[in-house]
């Protein structure tokens, strides 16, 4: 992969989580050497049946074109308009899958990891977690379901980019 070239990365979870949780903690850490795409700029309605048919299809098209995807997924009780919590950035993930895209899960804690042992289909998709936390770090060890699936470490936010961007490099070097 060229050295200077801007890795792209599609950002799969739902507007909710993103805007109460993604842009605070996560947002500030890219698009230095990672070219992150969040939906959620797109002014996505919170409410599901008001989304214009148009943003789907362009989020297709953004996935279809991306190195990877990024998954920022979690329990949450969906409010009185949303849909069920987490289907469409199932559906995201799976589609990125099916087009050989690698996908990397933040997972914050225990908690966290918790919500991707019970989705079983997507978890076996995943190619790596990225955590901050070495509880998680120690728990993923002794999940045989996980072998597989690659860890991506970083000590502070700071270097989520430069850590995601190590791990992609050498994943897509395979291609």
């Amino acid at each position: 992969m060229e050295e200077n070239k801007k890795i792209s990365l599609y950002l799969a979870g739902s507007i909710k989580l993103w805007r109460k949780e993604f842009t605070e903690r996560y947002s500030a850490f890219f698009n230095r050497t990672l070219d992150l795409f969040e939906p959620g700029t797109l002014g996505v309605p919170d409410d599901h049946t008001k989304i214009a048919p148009g943003v789907a299809f362009y989020d297709v098209d953004r996935i279809k074109n991306c190195d990877a995807v990024l998954a920022f997924m979690k329990e949450y009780v969906p409010d009185k308009n949303g849909g069920p919590a987490g289907t469409d950035s199932s559906w995201e993930c799976g589609y990125a899958f099916g087009l050989g895209r690698p996908t990397i899960a933040i997972v914050e804690d225990l908690e966290h990891l918790a919500y991707f042992e019970k989705q079983w289909m997507l978890t076996y998709t995943l190619s790596a977690f990225l955590t901050s936390s070495q509880e998680v770090v120690d728990r993923l060890k002794g999940l045989k379901r996980f072998q597989k699936t690659d860890l991506i470490f970083y000590s502070d936010s700071q270097s989520i980019e430069k850590e995601i961007r190590a791990y992609l490099e050498n994943k897509l070097s395979d291609r």
